[in-house]
C-alpha cells in the first residue's frame, strides 16, 4: 500500500513538467504556422509562349487580401549555368511588375537551353523562386506565315507583306493565273516588306504566296494564304507606247546636241574672243594694197603744195602716177 502511494506521488510530481512541455510544443507550432502564413506562396503553372521569335513567359496570378502582388523574373543561360557558377540574370523590364507575363525575347539571345524563374513579392515579403517546368530553347519557336495582300492593281503589281521583325526574310512565289507551272520565286532583302512583281502584263491575273524564313534558327514557316489580283490594262497599246518612247528619245537627243553645241561655242568665245578682221587682210595681195595705199596718201599730200612750186609738183606727180601704175 505504501509502495503504490509512493508511485502515485512520483507521477503527480512529474505532472507540472508535462504541462510545461505541452505548452512549449503548442507555442512552437503556433510560431511555425504564423511564419508559413506570412510567407507568400510561389507562382504556379509557369510556361513559355514563343511565336515568330518573340518569347513570352506566363504564370498564374496570386490573390492576396493584403495588397497587390508583384512579380520578378530572372533567366539563366547554358553558359552561366556551366561556366559562371549558376549566375542568374534579372530580366530587363520584368522586376516588381504587376502583370503575370514577361517579354524575355532580348534575354533569349542564342540557340541554347534557358532556365527561367518567377518570384512573388508583397512589400517585404518574398516567395520562393518558382522554376519553369522545362528549359526553353528558341529553336522551338512556332513560325506562322505572314499576312499578305496586293496594295495596288496598277502595273507593276505591289505585294505588301506583314512585318515579323528583324530576324526574318521573305521568299515570294508568284505566277500568272493559268500558268501555275511557271512559278517565279524571289528572296527579299532582310527587313523589306514591299515586293513589286516583274514583267506583269496588263489585263492578266496574278497570284502570290510568301514564306517567312527565321534567320537565327534557319527555319521556314509554311506558305501564306494565296492572294490574287488583276493588273489593269494600260490606256495605250504597246506599239503606241513604243513609238512615243522612241520619239521622246529622239527629241531628247536633239536637245542634247543643241545644248552641247551652245556649250562648245560659249567655251570657244570665252577662251578666244572674236575680233573684227581688217578689210585688207580679207583680200588677196594684201601687202601690195597696203603699199599702194601708202603712196596714194603721199601723192594726195603733194597736190596741196603752193603754186610757186609747180615744177616740183609736176615731177613728183609724174613719179606718183608712174608708181601708181607700177603698183
Amino acid at each position: 500500500m505504501g509502495r503504490s502511494w509512493c508511485s502515485w506521488n512520483g507521477i503527480m510530481s512529474l505532472f507540472p513538467f508535462y504541462i510545461f512541455l505541452e505548452m512549449a510544443v503548442v507555442m512552437v507550432c503556433a510560431a511555425v504556422n504564423s511564419t508559413e502564413q506570412a510567407k507568400l506562396s510561389a507562382p504556379r503553372n509557369i510556361y513559355m509562349n514563343s511565336t515568330n521569335m518573340k518569347h513570352y513567359l506566363y504564370w498564374d496570378p496570386i490573390l492576396n487580401d493584403e495588397g497587390t502582388v508583384n512579380f520578378s523574373v530572372r533567366v539563366q543561360g547554358e553558359y552561366e549555368r556551366s561556366y559562371m557558377y549558376k549566375v542568374w540574370t534579372s530580366a530587363d523590364g520584368c522586376q516588381s511588375i504587376t502583370a503575370r507575363w514577361c517579354n524575355v525575347t532580348d534575354e533569349i539571345a542564342t540557340n541554347v537551353w534557358y532556365e527561367l524563374q518567377v518570384r512573388a513579392e508583397l512589400g517585404s515579403q518574398k516567395s520562393d523562386w518558382a522554376t519553369i517546368g522545362q528549359p526553353f530553347n528558341r529553336n522551338s519557336s512556332v513560325l506562322t506565315p505572314p499576312a499578305v495582300k496586293f496594295q495596288s492593281s496598277e502595273p507593276p503589281l505591289t505585294l505588301e507583306i506583314e512585318y515579323l521583325g528583324p530576324n526574318f526574310v521573305f521568299i515570294v512565289f508568284y505566277w500568272k493565273k493559268g500558268n501555275e507551272d511557271k512559278v517565279v520565286s524571289k528572296k527579299m532583302y532582310r527587313g523589306a516588306t514591299m515586293f513589286h512583281l516583274e514583267n506583269v502584263e496588263g489585263g492578266n491575273e496574278y497570284c502570290a504566296q510568301v514564306i517567312a524564313h527565321a534567320v537565327p534558327i534557319s527555319r521556314n514557316s509554311s506558305k501564306s494564304t494565296e492572294v490574287c489580283a488583276t493588273a489593269k490594262r494600260s490606256g495605250l497599246s504597246p506599239l503606241t507606247t513604243g513609238l512615243i518612247s522612241l520619239f521622246g528619245i529622239i527629241v531628247g537627243l536633239a536637245l542634247l546636241c543643241v545644248l552641247l553645241r551652245n556649250l562648245v561655242l560659249v567655251m570657244r568665245y570665252s577662251c578666244y574672243p572674236q575680233r573684227k578682221i581688217p578689210d585688207t587682210l580679207k583680200e588677196p595681195f594684201s601687202s601690195q594694197k597696203i603699199m599702194r595705199h601708202h603712196f596714194l596718201e603721199d601723192c594726195e599730200k603733194i597736190t596741196s603744195i603752193e603754186p610757186s612750186n609747180q615744177i616740183i609738183y609736176k615731177i613728183i606727180g609724174q613719179d606718183c602716177s608712174a608708181k601708181t601704175q607700177l603698183l
